[in-house]
């Protein structure tokens, strides 16, 4: 019994052996593709730019483009911008209008069809003033809201801070009641997107350095 056994196991190792070894390899060729996923570093979701600064870093992670015979295909505001077979990509984006505009990046086959592995986002174009041309703070108040800054025109205009935050910055360090430094009220600016953000902070600190201001 123990002798059919083993040789029944041995009819059945051969059998199966090759079809088994061509669907691990098919596998194999599949897999790449399949777990493939797009990393964007630049753009990230929001980021604002400057446009002589627009640039695009992306790689495509778990797959091997050359292997499998695929390739990226990069389009903006649906246009295509390019096609590529690298692994990382760091390319600049050439001249784009100002405005919100639409990053996609697809994963194609080696039919330059889409295998669905795909990486969407939007960056803002923009030509804000850097710091050091914004004009500096007025002597005055201790206290200043953001909004009431001598911005030049058409500046993004910040958001007015709420007025009971106000009154407890004011009781603290009024001159009245407290010898504290003067401040500078700066409420994030109202533009969706991280990068925007990080922007308006690089001015107001900026502002608060020019003017011997705190940053609240």
């Amino acid at each position: 019994e123990t002798c059919v056994i083993a040789h029944s196991k041995k009819r059945f190792s051969m059998r199966f052996r090759r079809p088994f070894a061509l669907v691990c390899f098919f596998l194999f060729l599949i897999h790449p593709i399949d777990s493939a996923h797009i990393e964007v570093r630049t753009p990230y979701p929001g980021e604002i730019y400057n446009t002589e600064e627009m640039y695009l870093d992306f790689s495509v992670r778990d797959t091997d483009l050359e292997a499998s015979g695929g390739s990226l295909l990069v389009t903006i505001n649906g246009a295509e911008a390019m096609r590529t077979t690298q692994i990382d990509n760091l390319v600049m984006a050439g001249s784009l209008p100002k405005g919100l505009h639409y990053l996609s990046i697809h994963l194609l086959d080696r039919d330059g069809k889409p295998t669905g592995v795909h990486d969407d986002r939007e960056f803002e174009i923009t030509a804000f003033q850097p710091p050091e041309l914004i004009m500096p703070l007025p002597d005055g108040a201790v206290g200043i809201h953001s909004h009431d800054l001598p911005l030049p025109d058409g500046a993004p205009d910040p958001a007015e801070l709420s007025a009971h935050v106000q009154r407890l910055l004011e009781a603290h360090q009024n001159p009245a009641s407290c010898a504290g430094a003067p401040f500078l009220i700066w409420e994030p600016w109202g533009i969706v997107g991280f990068g925007a953000q990080l922007l308006g902070l690089r001015v107001a600190l900026s502002l608060g350095l020019q003017a011997g201001r705190v940053v609240v």
